[in-house]
């Protein structure tokens, strides 16, 4: 894919600079490392905490050619819910006063993802990876550039699953759940789980085999504590499991939010909502199939 003259100006920008990597949640970090690896660039630093510190590795490059040379520092930082360790790492290269551009790796809440302290971080950058995002940055930043660059991750992963998908057509899961703490909505995530489970009643029958992946942020017993009450399912928690390995077993996908159910369809695997009516997803994307 040919990159607008915009995106092409930032690549050679990234190329030419002193980059420092800031992430923290596992969104961000594989979006991230995933447009650095693609466009072939170098960190000279890497500002690392929680999930993105296996994600991204621990390999860095530094030139000190090119520090010596005053080349322009960039700071590239991923956002997220789970910590504060990305904003504030935004607001101090602001503060001292580094080229920011920031990462938005999903289509919600956009403005809570800059703001700190009480105010909202000016930052004049961002990047995303569709053009629901791309526009919906444009309307939130009218301020700020938007740039708008394929999703990496999401090509390189569903390569890969449909890759193991065509070898194995044994999929020996029902259903996968992908898991995601809910904050600020009408509904919990236990919520969604639960209309889940009774939909997939309605829509089968028999003891259908279903695993659960937890977010990385959520805490594994949550799911280990629920199951344990219910009857007539076969239920697994993933763990250590790679998202790719969990989909690739999948006869069907079910989730909230989640950039996993995305990916889901683009593998072509049937991807349906957990979300109790009337309540919708927040994915823009129209690929949930009917339950009935």
């Amino acid at each position: 894919m040919k990159l607008p003259n915009s995106e092409l100006n930032l690549v050679s920008d990234l190329s030419n600079s002193v980059l420092t990597l800031v992430s923290h949640d596992a969104g961000g970090a594989n979006v991230l490392d995933a447009f650095v690896r693609n466009n072939h660039l170098i960190p000279h630093k890497l500002n690392l905490a929680g999930p993105a510190k296996n994600i991204i590795g621990s390999n860095t490059f530094v030139d000190n050619e090119l520090i010596k040379f005053g080349r322009q520092d960039i700071v590239l930082a991923s956002t997220g819910w789970q910590s504060e360790f990305e904003k504030k790492q935004i607001k101090f290269a602001l503060e001292n006063n580094k080229r920011v551009i920031v990462f938005l790796d999903n289509w919600t809440n956009f403005s809570e993802r800059i703001f700190y302290e009480n105010e909202v971080l000016t930052v004049a950058e961002f990047v995303t990876f569709d053009k629901f995002a791309n526009g919906l940055a444009n309307v939130i930043f009218n301020n700020a550039k938007v740039y708008q660059f394929p999703n990496y991750y999401l090509i390189e992963q569903s390569a890969e699953i449909l890759r193991i998908r065509d070898i194995n057509k044994n999929y020996d899961l029902d259903y996968l759940y992908i898991g995601e703490p809910i904050r600020n909505k009408e509904y919990s995530e236990i919520d969604a789980f639960e209309n889940f489970l009774t939909k997939a009643r309605q829509k089968e029958s028999g003891r259908l085999k279903i695993a659960i992946r937890p977010h990385p942020s959520e805490n594994r017993e949550k799911y280990v504590s629920l199951i344990s009450r219910l009857d007539g399912f076969i239920f697994s928690v993933s763990d250590g499991t790679t998202l790719v390995q969990d989909l690739s077993r999948a006869k069907i996908v079910v989730g909230c939010n989640s950039m996993a159910l995305e990916m889901a369809h683009i593998s072509r695997i049937p991807v349906f909502c957990a979300i109790p009516e009337p309540f919708k997803s927040e994915i823009p994307f129209d690929f949930f199939e009917d339950w009935i």
